[in-house]
């Protein structure tokens, strides 16, 4: 059998020197190259990152709680000096993924900053804009507080319905979501509940 170093670069296409080699082998569903070491004769067969082979192969150390992480972004690259060895979650952190990229922001959608007093940090680790989350509860009290003033009558609510608007704009007339209206309809009988 081949030795394991002439095995792993038959498996890669490289397309200059600083530029992503490529691992044209196995890999994982994120596309991460995967590459089999040691010998099922002792045991020690197994299988790890071909990115961590490669990092490794360069003479890189891999510290306890460290990963080798790509600079380049690309999981399928395995040239060595695109990679480099950093904590899980600093690795994390600069993923691309949706709870990655919210961490990193430092304003909320409408400009506020996400840091010191304007941040709540909810036990599970979510974060919120406390302005927004004060703006947000007094619109839903001046909402609740209309939809108690108009609350649909049978009459008025089959004449909405006749007019063709839309559930959605009729909700807003209402000042409710358009579910909330549809139950409303329903408990006038001027809509016929769906079974199935």
């Amino acid at each position: 059998m081949k030795p394991a170093v002439d095995r792993f670069w038959a498996k890669v296409r490289k397309l200059g020197e600083s530029a992503c080699w490529i691992w044209t082998a196995r890999k994982d569903r994120k596309g991460y190259g995967q590459f089999r070491v040691g010998s099922k004769r002792d045991g020690t067969r197994r299988l790890i990152f071909a990115h961590q082979f490669s990092f490794e192969l360069a003479g890189g150390l891999i510290g306890e709680g460290q990963v080798v992480d790509h600079v380049c972004r690309n999981p399928s690259c395995v040239n060595p000096g695109h990679l480099q060895t950093i904590t899980r979650r600093k690795n994390w952190e600069n993923g691309i993924s949706p709870a990655a990229i919210n961490a990193r922001k430092t304003h909320c959608i409408n400009g506020h900053p996400l840091f010191g007093d304007n941040l709540y940090v909810e036990p599970g680790g979510a974060r919120h804009c406390r302005t927004c989350r004060a703006e947000i509860t007094a619109r839903q009290k001046i909402r609740i507080h209309a939809v108690s003033k108009t609350q649909p009558t049978r009459e008025g609510l089959a004449a909405d319905l006749a007019s063709g608007l839309s559930w959605l704009r009729l909700g807003e007339k209402y000042g409710m979501s358009d579910n909330a209206l549809r139950k409303w309809a329903r408990k006038f009988d001027l809509i016929q509940c769906r079974v199935g």
